[in-house]
């Protein structure tokens, strides 16, 4: 039976529909995410130790790195052992499913791929980070991580969770972390909290000046009163992190930006 006119006009519209959807989900990685769910498959039996990054053992670290993880993937200027760099990246965290610097290169992969799964990858960029937060629920880096791929898809509230959660978990004493965390509210709008990292970040002595100049732009910047700057109050996860030391060992975190 032949379809009408306004019959055919339905049905091929409901095609362009379902392909658009379609389109976003791959390329853009953030409907899912926006909506504020995110579907990960089960992961089935590992064949192989899966450790958290902050405490593993040195020398499974090392090993895997020099064959997987060296200057030329995180680089993402020449794969290692596989075609695509997401190969690499791919088995780099199934061993360390939080290992900041590949979770950080994976996000820049699937920017320049303009996809939230880049080619070699078993799995999305919210699962990577899922999986990452499976092994390790206090690790603020991963959540500031998350928090920052998700701002630039506009999932501002689900942003937000996780800016939120990282500050709570600042790691002690990291000003390269703090840095990042007040870029991150300045994408998100939220000026306040962006000064208070600010604060603690320069107070540990943080060098760029970025930071600063973004709220200056915004006509939100604050000198920290002197009287504060000597003895910080003792309050929010940024402000606690403001009193500690860099006890911790080295003060740099692995995090996506630096201006």
């Amino acid at each position: 039976m032949r379809k009408s006119q306004a019959e055919l006009m339905s049905y091929w519209r409901g095609k362009v529909v379902r392909a658009t959807v379609a389109v976003m989900l791959v390329v853009g990685g953030g409907a899912a995410s926006a909506a504020g769910v995110v579907s990960c498959p089960s992961e089935g039996p590992q064949s192989h130790a899966v450790y958290d990054y902050r405490v593993a053992p040195p020398n499974v670290i090392r090993v895997v790195e020099a064959y997987h993880f060296g200057p030329g993937v995180e680089s993402l200027t020449k794969a290692a052992t596989t075609v695509f760099f997401g190969g690499d990246l791919a088995y780099t965290l199934r061993y360390f499913p939080n290992h900041h610097r590949a979770l950080a290169t994976l996000v820049r992969l699937a920017k320049r791929e303009k996809t939230n799964r880049p080619r070699g990858t078993d799995r999305t960029v919210e699962c990577s980070f899922e999986a990452g937060l499976q092994i390790a629920p206090d690790d603020g880096v991963v959540e500031l991580l998350y928090g920052m791929w998700l701002a630039d898809l506009a999932d501002t509230k689900g942003a937000a969770a996780r800016l939120e959660r990282a500050r709570e978990n600042a790691p002690q004493g990291n000003a390269n972390f703090q840095y990042n965390l007040g870029l991150g509210w300045i994408t998100l709008g939220r000026y306040d909290d962006a000064l208070t990292a600010a604060h603690i970040a320069y107070g540990l002595g943080y060098p760029l000046p970025g930071l600063r100049q973004k709220l200056e732009k915004a006509g939100k910047w604050r000198p920290l009163p002197a009287k504060a700057a000597e003895t910080p109050i003792v309050g929010s996860g940024e402000e606690k992190a403001a009193e500690r030391t860099e006890k911790a060992g080295d003060p740099k975190a692995d995090q996506p930006r630096e201006e």
